[in-house]
């Protein structure tokens, strides 16, 4: 007959996995359940047995996305720009799950031709799909703590060729308890208990039996042109919805929502010698002598500006990102070509009000530099040179150049 105590015992360990499965996880996957029976009788004291196993099988979780790792927020962006977002995330599972990825505009708010949103990476066990595959297991003892690391001791997945654990392996974040941790290095059996060491410790009255071990993974969600606005009487915005999936449970789904917000970008022009601006429409003043608009410069217009052989006219560009894109444009490079009947005036192309050194004297309008066939532009800059392409939120650009007319 079985004894009391032993009863006692594992009425008492079947109550800790089923406590801890509901607040945590149920008994990991792959875990060999041994049960053996014993009886004895006279003239046989050591009895005879019998055994069954039975092995615990997957129970899935779709993933978390908690605040503890900041979940993507809403972005704002230029216009035709690229944009990324990263999400991390894990599953309360009881062992390994692939998860599927898939990221799509679910609503467009005045937005035409952006690219596609992809998520990344692709799980090397399903290298056809977008996706990612978490493991996880449960602890089965207490937690030995030695200062630096910490030891978890869990049960064996049956199969020790692999150096895993129900998918976890060393390098691995593991979320216990809502924190990160990294696996510093596993021992994997093939029955019994394995090991699973942490590179920080963690405090032992924190981890009872039973307590979830879960991979986390971070993948991000990106596209490569956020799109045009096609109307700019209108507020243009894009909502991208991610679906992470294990094909068993209700997928879990984010909106992100991207604000898209114009560049702007204007053209003037005033009269240095053989023109006429007294018909100029739509005065625009700008000082290049110390790159301000404060009432002290010259006037440059949209239109009504006329010009007779030998005229020299002096062209103003104002290139604004606005504050509320809240990001810098990089890689900015101007070009202008200069109007049929012209020639560029050599020595008359200023960046900020700084005297920009002509390319191949044909100023910024035919470089030949292979790196960027204009001028790289920027709100920086030194005198004689180039920029470095940045324009930051609320940053306008000026750049004034001169042509004669034929």
């Amino acid at each position: 007959m079985l004894k009391a105590r032993n009863l006692r015992k594992l009425l008492l360990l079947t109550s800790l996995w089923m406590l801890a499965g509901a607040a945590h996880a149920a008994t990991p996957a792959n875990t060999l359940l041994s049960n053996k029976a014993k009886m004895t009788y006279t003239g046989n004291p050591t009895g005879i047995e019998v055994a069954i196993d039975v092995t615990v099988t997957l129970v899935t979780a779709n993933v978390k996305i908690t605040p503890v790792f900041s979940a993507p927020t809403d972005q704002t962006k230029a216009e035709n720009q690229s944009f990324t977002t990263t999400y991390t995330v894990y599953a309360q599972n009881n062992g390994l799950d692939t998860y599927a990825l898939s990221s799509a505009v679910t609503t467009n708010n005045n937005v035409t031709s952006a690219g596609a949103f992809t998520a990344t990476p692709t799980d090397p066990l399903a290298p056809t799909t977008t996706a990612i595959a978490l493991g996880a297991t449960a602890l089965n003892q207490a937690v030995t703590s030695t200062g630096t690391t910490t030891i978890l001791s869990v049960p064996a997945d049956g199969n020790a060729a692999d150096s895993q654990i129900n998918g976890l392996k060393a390098g691995d974040t593991v979320v216990i308890n809502d924190l990160p941790y990294t696996i510093a290095a596993i021992t994997d059996n093939a029955t019994g208990s394995s090991s699973i060491t942490l590179g920080a410790p963690i405090p032992a009255s924190t981890l009872p039996v039973g307590t979830g071990i879960y991979e986390s993974q971070t993948f991000t969600v990106a596209t490569n042109n956020v799109g045009a606005i096609s109307s700019i009487l209108l507020p243009a915005s894009l909502v991208v919805t991610t679906s992470i999936d294990n094909g068993s449970d209700p997928a879990v789904s984010d909106p992100v929502e991207i604000f898209i917000v114009q560049i702007s970008m204007t053209k003037g022009v005033r009269c240095i010698s053989g023109c006429d601006e007294s018909a100029g429409t739509n005065a625009f003043d700008y000082d290049v002598t110390d790159n301000s608009i404060d009432g002290g410069g010259a006037n440059y217009f949209d239109g009504g500006v006329t010009a007779a052989p030998g005229g020299v006219l002096e062209y103003l560009i104002t290139m604004t990102n606005p504050a509320s894109t809240g990001v810098a444009l990089t890689g900015a490079v101007l070009s202008d070509v200069l109007p049929t009947y012209t020639v560029y005036k050599p020595g008359s192309t200023y960046l900020n009000s700084k005297l920009i050194t002509d390319e191949a004297g044909d100023g910024f309008t035919l470089s030949t530099t292979a790196d960027d066939f204009g001028l790289v532009v920027g709100h920086t800059g030194v005198v004689g040179a180039e920029d470095d392409g940045v324009i930051a939120s609320g940053t306008t650009v000026y750049v004034v150049y001169q042509i004669t007319v034929n």
